[in-house]
C-alpha cells in the first residue's frame, strides 16, 4: 500500500529509493531543541568532528558552521546526537569526547583533565569516568 506522501513524491518524479523519511516521536523534538553534543563520523566510524549546541540541532545544520566551511561534508557518513540536560553537561561531554576520540576536524584536542575538571567544577576522577562511559557508549553503537 502506497502512502499519500509516497504518491506525492512519486508523482513529482522522486524515486522511492531517494526519498528517505525519518520518523520522530514528540519527545524527540523536545530533546533536539535543547543542549546536545553531536559527532560527525566517517564511513569507517572514525570521528571527523565533535561539537555542541545549547540551542538544539539547528547549529549542526547551519551552513555557516566553521567545520562545514573548512571541510568537505560529503566525507560525513552519519551523525550521532546526544541530547543532554544543561549547557554544562554538553560542554563536559564534548570535552571528554574530543579528548578521547581526537576527531580530525576539531581545531584543538583537549589534553588536560585537571584543567577540564576545574573549569567544569568536577573532580578529575568524575571527568575521566564520564569520558570512559561515553567512550563505551560510542563503541557499543559502532
Amino acid at each position: 500500500m502506497t502512502s499519500r506522501v509516497d504518491r506525492l513524491h512519486t508523482d513529482r518524479g522522486v524515486s522511492a529509493e531517494s526519498w528517505l523519511g525519518m520518523r520522530f516521536q514528540g519527545e524527540d523534538f523536545q530533546a533536539l531543541r535543547g543542549p546536545l553534543v553531536y559527532l560527525a563520523l566517517a564511513e569507517d566510524d572514525s570521528p571527523l568532528y565533535i561539537g555542541m549546541s545549547v540551542g538544539g540541532i539547528g547549529r549542526l545544520f547551519s551552513r555557516h558552521h566553521h567545520a562545514w566551511k573548512d571541510h568537505p561534508v560529503n566525507e560525513i557518513a552519519y551523525v550521532l546526537v546526544y541530547p543532554v540536560g544543561t549547557k554544562r553537561d554538553a560542554r563536559a561531554l564534548e570535552t571528554c569526547l574530543i579528548q578521547d576520540l581526537k576527531p580530525r576536524w576539531n581545531r584543538a584536542h583537549i589534553t588536560d583533565f585537571a584543567g577540564i575538571a576545574d573549569r567544569l567544577g568536577m573532580t578529575v576522577m568524575a571527568t575521566r569516568d564520564l569520558g570512559r562511559k561515553l567512550r563505551e557508549s560510542h563503541n557499543e553503537r559502532v
